[in-house]
């Protein structure tokens, strides 16, 4: 006779075979005793990172674990990192000051505008590919702030301006084939048209500056210093608070899954994360520096920011 043995676990162990382990952020030290700014995965191994406030580049190729120093220069607060291929790159700063490399990221050498003073903070920038690429130019008026719109078609060898915003531009993105920006309390889109429009203004001016933004499943979602989450679908605006902390960075992953940082200035938790598309949040992080920067490459988010504070998290 043949029996039949039937092994019958206990709930408490199905229970624990069955949970999906959430992937947990992984804190790199990178050897500078320096506050970051921004982060670029150029690809799998190679990344760049530059400080906030005393020039420097440095670089990693193995990925993010070791970092040598690759640029040094006087103290300049750089504002944004484009690499529109795995060679040519651009970091954009104040005054007046544009790099370039041609090497991923090796070595990097200084552009500048002759039509503009020397002492010009170059805030947004994006470039559609390797010779084309725009940036914006703050300017300080009579009437408050305006920022100039410089376009290249010659990979920044010379430089047109093309319009004039009475906005304060902090960034530009590429949506759906339109230049966008995004800056003190606004969103505008077509900047390098002359018909350029709002797509936000809170006239509030509750909001303050809105550092990031980004569209998913067609709804519109802004970050901004003063802590608010804006999401805007068709004519719905939905404006809220999640912290009274300064949101930074906004970066969105696998389906209906965001995640934004910032800065801990206010109370704890600069870390936060969305399941729902961005209708709520939750603190995932209350121990981290300060985090400037966020970006998604090859299945990573990294994060990057003050003292040295460099994060991943595999997805």
């Amino acid at each position: 006779m043949k029996y039949l043995i039937v092994f019958i676990l206990p709930i408490w162990l199905l229970n624990i075979s069955c949970d999906k382990v959430e992937p947990e952020w992984q804190r790199i030290n990178m050897g500078f005793d320096e506050n970051f700014h921004d982060i670029e995965p150029i690809d799998k191994n190679n990344i760049i990172a530059y400080s906030y406030g005393s020039g420097l580049i440095i670089k990693s190729e193995d990925p993010g674990n070791s970092w040598i120093e690759v640029y040094k220069t006087d103290s300049i607060y750089f504002e944004q990192i484009e690499f529109p291929s795995l060679h040519i790159g651009f970091i954009c700063g104040n005054s007046n000051k544009i790099l370039k490399t041609e090497n991923g990221g090796n070595t990097w050498f200084e552009i500048k505008i002759d039509s503009i003073s020397e002492t010009a903070p170059i805030y947004g920038m994006k470039f559609i590919t390797t010779e084309t690429g725009y940036i914006s130019i703050l300017n300080r008026t009579q009437n408050g702030m305006e920022s100039k719109i410089f376009k290249t078609k010659d990979s920044g060898i010379t430089w047109k301006n093309i319009a004039t915003l009475p906005e304060m531009i902090l960034n530009i993105e590429l949506i759906n084939d339109e230049l966008w920006a995004s800056g003190n309390n606004v969103v505008l889109k077509n900047i390098n048209k002359t018909k350029w429009e709002y797509v936000y203004k809170d006239e509030t001016k509750e909001v303050g500056q809105i550092r990031d933004f980004l569209i998913q499943d067609e709804k519109l979602i802004l970050s901004s210093f003063n802590g608010y989450i804006i999401t805007i679908k068709g004519k719905e605006i939905i404006k809220k608070q999640i912290t009274t902390n300064r949101l930074r960075s906004i970066v969105s992953y696998n389906r209906q899954k965001l995640i934004v940082a910032g800065d801990h200035n206010n109370e704890k938790g600069n870390l936060f994360e969305s399941k729902d598309n961005g209708i709520t949040w939750n603190v995932i992080q209350k121990d981290f520096q300060d985090i400037h920067r966020l970006k998604v490459k090859d299945g990573i988010i990294w994060g990057i920011g003050k003292n040295d504070e460099l994060i991943k998290l595999k997805l």
